[in-house]
């Protein structure tokens, strides 16, 4: 149930096991106080004879009574009658004392702040303002009591003093001790609150750290750690959908390793794997930061260039990615190397949309491979060189618009 706040206009959430307990609290020690006090008083109506002691000490004992049966009836959790009882007994008594021995009872007066200080943080609006009129009354008729009427007791001056210090202490202490209780509960609910707010910023962070990784997991390859075949599409649909102002194009590379079923059947898939990740490390190191090499599938990877200049730029990468594949490539069973066919295409030349480029730079690897593998070819071209340059490694450069 929430229960609004006065003062600084906090609210406290209260389960009902909490309201029990802190009205439980303050009926203990309420009942505590009238047992020592109503003790004390009989005491010294037995020894100096007073009838008007005898009768205060019987009303604050009747109250420390009342003050256990509330308790126990909160104990049996009916709190809302615990409380009604307590408050009646309360004003019943105070208002008792106040009339038979005033100049030995005006600390009373401090009770109904008592009263206030415990309620306040659970009362707002009307209910609050009439607490705080009950209080102001109170202390004003006791207080007028203690000075018009004239002593009712035979009490030695120094017990009356006495009397009256230990009452006002322990008024005071009591409400000392429900406002450090009630600025624990306060400290604590803030506690709980930074608690909460630090496990939820925790969580958060947590969450988008795993978040980002679960990104990163779903645009890499995991197995070569290279861009994946949704990010290299991505990649090149944007290069496609954005071209350059300055002239420059954008190309494609499809790359496919030759023979790669015969490394897996002869050497196991095992080994199959860290052959593409030696084929992966070499291509990392022979493109530019500016393109996006990616793996399409099992042995095959395409790069995209989204600013060359042209065909002769696509062409020194090419032939970087087939050095670079001979140098890095893993040692290989006795009769089995390790090479790649490459289809290679430009935009606009040979498509304009990433599906067009994909299928005449495919077609174009496939030449390469008909060929003999380890080369490249264009897209749109239909000659063979001749084997002299092929044998020293001069490749003619196509013309990309052919």
């Amino acid at each position: 149930m929430r229960a609004p706040s006065g003062g600084a206009g906090m609210h406290f959430d209260e389960s009902a096991d909490q309201r029990r307990e802190r009205l439980g609290d303050l009926l203990d020690r309420l009942a505590q106080a009238a047992f020592v006090f109503g003790v004390g008083e009989a005491v010294a109506a037995r020894v100096y004879r007073d009838t008007v002691a005898w009768m205060s000490a019987a009303v604050i004992l009747g109250y420390g009574v009342v003050a256990l049966g509330a308790a126990r009836l909160n104990r049996k959790e009916r709190t809302e009658l615990a409380c009604a009882i307590a408050a009646t007994g309360l004003l019943l008594a105070t208002s008792l004392l106040a009339a038979i021995q005033p100049e030995l009872h005006a600390p009373l007066a401090l009770v109904p702040l008592l009263a206030a200080v415990v309620a306040y943080p659970y009362l707002s609006g009307r209910p609050l303002l009439l607490l705080l009129v009950a209080v102001v009354l109170e202390t004003a008729s006791v207080t007028w009591l203690g000075e018009v009427l004239l002593p009712a007791t035979h009490l030695p001056r120094w017990f009356l003093l006495f009397y009256r210090s230990a009452a006002t202490a322990t008024v005071v202490g009591l409400i000392a001790y429900f406002l450090w209780q009630h600025r624990s509960r306060l400290e604590e609910r803030f506690r709980d609150e930074k608690g909460r707010r630090d496990r939820l910023e925790r969580a958060i962070g947590e969450l988008s750290e795993r978040e980002l990784a679960a990104r990163q997991l779903s645009w890499r390859d995991p197995l070569t750690g290279l861009s994946n075949r949704r990010l290299g599409l991505d990649r090149l649909k944007e290069a496609l959908d954005h071209p350059n102002t300055d002239g420059s194009k954008s190309a494609l590379v499809f790359v496919d390793l030759d023979d790669f079923k015969k490394i897996n059947d002869r050497a196991g898939h095992a080994f199959g794997d860290s052959v593409l990740v030696a084929v992966a490390e070499g291509f990392r190191a022979a493109v530019r930061n500016t393109d996006t090499l990616a793996r399409f599938g099992g042995d095959e990877f395409f790069l995209v260039m989204p600013r060359v200049s042209g065909a002769l730029d696509v062409e020194m990468v090419a032939r970087r990615l087939l050095e670079r594949l001979s140098a890095r490539a893993p040692q290989t069973p006795p009769g089995l190397e390790i090479s790649a066919s490459l289809g290679l295409a430009l935009a606009p030349d040979h498509g304009t949309t990433a599906e067009e480029l994909l299928r005449v730079a495919d077609a174009a690897m496939y030449r390469a491979k008909a060929d003999g593998g380890a080369r490249f070819r264009w897209a749109g071209e239909t000659t063979v060189p001749e084997p002299e340059l092929e044998d020293s490694g001069e490749i003619e450069a196509p013309n990309p618009s052919a």
